[in-house]
């Protein structure tokens, strides 16, 4: 998982991808670790997409205290967009 910083103290959420083998809690600790790097960055807002037939990894964000948002890319094909804020971050 990586961070692609798009503006001062936004950041879009890059490739986290965990083999399926090594699923069940793996891709939660990589995103704590993103999350505090963060902070320790002064990125206040952080966004990703997904394709909407992800649907559980769409609930995993959700659980992380992601919520859908608007655009911010011109993506070819439909996404769901979604951001964490620090402000909002439980």
């Amino acid at each position: 998982v990586g961070l692609q910083v798009r503006e001062p103290a936004t950041a879009e959420v890059k490739r986290l991808y965990v083999r399926p083998e090594e699923r069940g809690g793996l891709a939660r600790s990589l995103m704590g670790s993103l999350h505090l790097h963060a902070r320790d960055a002064g990125l206040d807002r952080l966004l990703l997409d997904v394709v909407p037939s992800r649907v559980h990894v769409i609930d995993f964000y959700r659980r992380l205290g992601y919520v859908e948002t608007m655009p911010y890319t011109a993506e070819s094909m439909p996404m769901v967009y979604m951001e964490w804020s620090k402000a909002t971050d439980v």
